[in-house]
């Protein structure tokens, strides 16, 4: 984990004190950030985001919902 934080340096901040990762579009904007989960935070993310509270939702949905907020 430590080598794939390192490679991702020039787009880590801290904001509020919780490390993001930043993602800038074309005109070089921060478009989003992407929430640097601890390891023991994963599974009870995964677990939150598959039981939606719009209701249970498929793998690819999870994936993609997970994708967006998390790394």
């Amino acid at each position: 984990m430590l080598r794939a934080l390192w490679q991702q340096y020039d787009s880590l901040c801290i904001r509020n004190g919780i490390l993001y990762r930043s993602f800038y579009d074309e005109k070089g904007m921060v478009s989003c950030y992407q929430l640097v989960l601890p390891l023991e935070m994963k599974v009870p993310l995964l677990e939150l985001i598959h039981a939606d509270a719009a209701g249970h939702l498929k793998y690819s949905k999870c994936v993609a919902h997970v994708q967006r907020r998390a790394w």
